[in-house]
C-alpha cells in the first residue's frame, strides 16, 4: 500500500490531532448569557434564489478584508424557495464586501450551511434563541415549544457564546476555554481544523433542496473512513484506509485517535492516504446526497469544486455512487438517469426529478402470486455483494428469484454464476438505491443478472381467461345477487335481535363497539373533508389518514335517524369481519353528525373489478366463484 507523506502546511486528511482547547480570541463576535434573539424579518437578507438569512453573529475579516470575499456567520437560514416556515439555526458562509459586511444579496451567491442544530425540526418566523443565565443555548419555536439545546446548564460555568474564525460556534467559560462547540456535532460538512473522530458521522442532506438528514452517511472506524447508505441494515459503498501506523501515531499525541480534515501535519513524517489541495481560500468538505464527498473552495465570487475526495476509492465514475440517480433510478453516465419503466414496458414507475423513481403500485406481500420478478438487462448495483445483502450460494436462478418473492422485505435479487455452471450465487437486497446500466457487453467469466420485484401481474390475470358469454354474466349475477340478499336478511335479523336486548342509551359503551371519533378529529384527519373519493345516495366518502394508515370516512346525508338506531347498526356492522368485506374502524355520532370510518380500499369498488373491462383487470369467473363460496361459508357461520 502506498502511503503519502504529509507536507507541512498542506491541506490533508491526517491521523491524530489535538482537541480545540486553546483560549479563544476575545475580539471575535460573541454574546454573554441572558442574551436572546428572535427569528424576525426586521433584519434579514434575501438572495437572488429566494433563500433568506437572518444574522445573529458575523465574523468580520481579521487579515485585511477584500471585495467578494467569504466569511462565517451564525443565525437563521431558510433555503430557496423560502416559505418562512423552514428556518435552520446554524453556521453558514456568506459573501462579504470590503467593509466586512454581508455583500449585496442580489448578485451574491447563496449562503452555504456548514452546520445546523435543527435539520429535522425547522422553525418558523418568531422562533427564539436564548443563552440562559444557566449557560444553556436553547432554540424554541414560535409558540415556545422546545426544539434544541446544547444541554450545558448542569455542572458548567458558561459565560458566553462566540463564533470562532474557523466557523466553530463555541460556548466558553470565564477563562475563555470551550465548554461546548459545534465542531463536536458535525452535520454534513467538515471545516479546517475540525475532527471526525470514531463514533461521529457526517450525514448528507436528503436532497439538494431538502436540508433534513438523508439516508447516506460517512463514519470513522479505527482504521478507515467508510460510507454507508440506508438503514437496517446499512449498505457499504466505499472504505478508505487511513493509516497502517495509527496506533504508533496515537501513542505520540495527547488526543484520542481521530481523523482530521484541513489540519496541519504535526510532523513532516506523518503518514496519510488521502491528500487534498493546499488551501488558498476558505474551504470545506461536504458529503453530498448522491454519495460524493467533495472539497469546495471560494474563488473570487463563487464556490467551485476543487477535488473529489473519493475518486481514488470509487473509480467507476458517477454511476458507482449509491444515489447517483436516486432510489430505483438507472444511471447510464454522468447526469443520465432513467426509470426502469423505460426497460420494462408496463407504466409501473413514476419519475421524481432529483429524487429517483418510485413504484406507482406499492409491493404487497398479501399474495405472493401477484408478484413478478422483472429482469433488467445489463444492469448492476454498487452493493452487488456487499453489506446489507442476504447471500445464498450454490442455488439456481429459479431458487434465487423464489427466495426474493417469498421474502416480503426483499426488493431486488442479483444472480451471478460462472459460465457453463447451473448453480450460482444469489444476493437479496431489502433496500434499492441507484442502479448502474452497463455500457459494454464484453465477454466475462461470469453471467450476472439483476431482477427487481414488482406488483405488476395479479393472480386473477394469470388465470387463463375464460370466454365471457351472456350466460356466464347471468350466472354470476344470480350468484352475487343471492349472496347479497342472504347477507341483507342475516343483517336485519341480527340488528333486530340486538335492538331487543340492548338499551339504546348505553349502546355506545358496549364491548365490541368500534372506536368512537369526535367530529373534530375526523375533520382534522380528512383535511376538513377536502379529498372526496366517492359519492352515493346515502352520503359522501372522503379520504383521510390516521397515523400511517389511510382511511375512508363516509359522511351520511340522512341525519334524521335516531341515534340509538344508528349506533345499533354500527355495532352490528362493526362486528362482521370477513376477508371480502371492508373493515369498519370507527364512527361518529355527535349532535347531528353521523359518520362511518372504514379502512381505505386503494383498488376501488368490487363492481369495477367484476364488470369494468376497460380497467384491464376484470375478475374472472374462477375468482368470482371463490368469492361467492367464501361469502356463503361466512354467512353460515353468522346464522349459527
Amino acid at each position: 500500500m502506498m502511503l503519502l507523506s504529509a507536507v507541512p502546511g498542506a491541506i490533508i486528511l491526517l491521523v491524530g490531532g489535538s482537541l480545540l482547547a486553546q483560549c479563544l480570541d476575545p475580539t471575535l463576535p460573541a454574546a454573554n448569557t441572558s442574551s436572546s434573539w428572535t427569528n424576525s424579518a426586521d433584519d434579514q437578507i434575501r438572495y437572488g434564489d429566494g433563500s433568506i438569512v437572518r444574522v445573529v453573529l458575523l465574523l468580520s475579516h481579521s487579515h485585511g478584508a477584500s471585495s467578494d470575499d467569504a466569511a462565517f456567520a451564525c443565525g437563521f437560514f431558510c433555503g430557496a424557495p423560502c416559505d418562512r416556515k423552514s428556518f435552520l439555526f446554524g453556521v453558514f458562509l456568506v459573501s462579504t464586501n470590503s467593509t466586512g459586511g454581508v455583500a449585496a444579496a442580489a448578485a451574491a451567491p447563496p449562503p452555504v450551511v456548514v452546520w445546523s442544530a435543527n435539520r429535522d425540526r425547522p422553525v418558523r418566523d418568531n422562533a427564539t434563541l436564548q443563552l440562559s443565565d444557566a449557560g444553556d443555548l436553547v432554540l424554541r419555536d414560535a409558540v415556545g415549544a422546545f426544539v434544541w439545546s446544547t444541554n450545558t446548564s448542569a455542572g458548567h460555568a458558561v459565560t458566553g457564546v462566540r463564533l470562532s474564525d474557523s466557523g466553530n460556534l463555541v460556548l466558553f467559560d470565564d477563562s475563555g476555554s470551550p465548554v461546548w462547540q459545534s465542531f463536536d456535532h458535525p452535520a454534513d460538512v467538515l471545516l479546517p481544523g475540525q475532527y471526525l473522530r470514531p463514533g461521529m458521522r457526517l450525514t448528507a442532506n436528503a436532497s439538494a433542496a431538502d436540508f433534513s438528514e438523508g439516508s447516506l452517511y460517512v463514519s470513522v472506524g479505527n482504521n478507515a473512513m467508510s460510507g454507508f447508505v440506508g438503514h437496517d441494515p446499512s449498505q457499504l459503498y466505499f472504505t478508505a484506509p487511513v493509516s497502517d501506523t495509527m496506533d504508533t501515531l496515537a501513542n505520540t499525541m495527547d488526543a484520542p485517535v481521530s481523523i482530521s480534515a484541513f489540519g496541519r501535519s504535526p510532523s513532516s513524517s506523518s503518514e496519510i492516504l488521502i491528500s487534498l489541495p493546499v488551501a488558498h481560500s476558505v474551504q470545506y468538505i461536504r458529503v453530498e446526497s448522491d454519495g460524493h464527498m467533495r472539497l469546495y473552495g471560494w474563488n473570487s465570487s463563487s464556490w467551485v469544486i476543487m477535488y473529489e475526495v473519493l475518486q481514488k476509492y470509487i473509480a467507476g465514475g458517477d454511476c458507482e455512487y449509491p444515489m447517483a440517480c436516486g432510489s430505483y433510478g438507472i444511471c447510464s453516465g454522468a447526469g443520465n438517469c432513467s426509470c426502469p419503466s423505460e426497460i420494462h414496458s408496463s407504466p409501473i414507475y413514476r419519475d421524481r426529478p432529483g429524487l429517483g423513481c418510485k413504484l406507482a403500485t406499492p409491493i404487497s406481500c398479501r399474495d405472493v402470486r401477484g408478484i413478478e420478478m422483472v429482469e433488467l438487462p445489463n444492469v448492476t448495483y454498487f452493493n452487488y455483494n456487499g453489506s446489507g445483502a442476504i447471500m445464498r450460494d450454490k442455488v439456481t436462478r429459479s431458487d434465487c428469484l423464489s427466495g426474493c418473492v417469498a421474502n416480503c422485505s426483499c426488493k431486488a435479487a442479483y444472480f451471478k454464476l460462472r459460465m457453463n455452471d447451473t448453480n450460482g450465487t444469489c444476493f437479496l437486497q431489502s433496500q434499492l438505491f441507484s442502479l448502474h446500466k452497463l455500457q459494454t457487453t464484453a465477454p466475462s467469466l461470469y453471467n450476472s443478472r439483476a431482477f427487481i420485484k414488482l406488483n405488476n401481474i395479479t393472480f386473477a390475470e394469470r388465470v387463463r381467461p375464460m370466454k365471457k358469454t351472456f350466460g356466464t354474466r347471468i350466472l354470476v349475477g344470480i350468484i352475487i345477487g343471492t349472496v347479497s340478499l342472504l347477507f341483507s336478511i342475516a343483517l336485519l335479523i341480527r340488528m333486530r335481535t340486538r335492538r331487543e336486548r340492548v338499551d339504546g342509551e348505553n349502546i355506545e359503551h358496549l364491548p365490541g363497539m368500534p372506536r368512537k371519533f369526535s367530529f373534530e378529529e375526523l375533520k382534522v384527519v380528512t383535511g376538513d373533508f377536502s379529498s372526496k373519493i366517492g359519492e352515493g345516495a346515502s352520503g359522501t366518502v372522503f379520504e383521510g389518514k390516521i397515523e400511517d394508515e389511510n382511511i375512508a370516512v363516509k359522511r351520511l346525508d340522512s341525519v334524521g335517524r335516531r341515534k340509538e338506531e344508528f349506533l345499533t347498526e354500527v355495532q352490528t356492522i362493526g362486528s362482521i369481519h370477513h376477508v371480502n368485506l371492508v373493515r369498519m374502524i370507527g364512527f361518529c355520532a355527535e349532535k347531528n353528525h353521523r359518520l362511518l370510518v372504514y379502512e381505505y380500499m386503494p383498488n376501488g369498488l368490487l363492481d369495477r373489478w367484476i364488470f369494468d373491462e376497460k380497467d384491464g383487470r376484470p375478475l374472472y369467473l374462477y375468482k368470482r366463484c371463490v368469492f361467492c363460496e367464501q361469502s356463503y361459508k361466512s354467512l353460515c357461520r353468522m346464522k349459527k
